[in-house]
């Protein structure tokens, strides 16, 4: 394996999720100093996981090799990830008006269940001949 390969790997699958792992805590921390729940933490957890993973896939795509691990976690968001994220509007809805941080959160996990739906429109219409 070259040096490029090496370094290639280590930026996608070391650095990528140790970078959104520090601003994760940073934000949950920064949520706990604002008085929000610490409950508002277990929403923010899946949106930094599929949003993270989908930059993960991306940069796999682009600049690595395809394997099983990446085709587990494009099944995870392409399925699991947009029912967790439809569990976070639905719980978050009726808290909306409270702060910022909440309609924040309800637009991020919106966004992606209106990506994946998105992909998944444009995977049917193209199976259609």
């Amino acid at each position: 394996m070259k040096t490029a390969d090496l370094v290639t790997v280590a930026a996608i699958h070391l650095l990528v999720p140790l970078v959104g792992l520090a601003w994760y805590c940073a934000l949950a921390r920064r949520l706990v100093v604002a008085g929000h729940p610490r409950s508002l933490r277990l929403h923010v957890l899946p949106l930094f996981v599929s949003y993270g993973g989908l930059v993960m896939i991306l940069l796999t795509g682009m600049f690595w090799v395809w394997s099983a691990a990446a085709s587990l976690g494009f099944l995870y968001l392409v399925t699991a990830a947009p029912l967790l994220h439809g569990f976070t509007v639905w719980k978050l809805w009726p808290r909306r008006t409270e702060a910022p941080a909440y309609r924040l959160i309800l637009w991020l996990a919106g966004g992606f269940c209106l990506i994946v739906a998105t992909w998944w429109l444009g995977l049917f219409i193209a199976s259609i001949k």
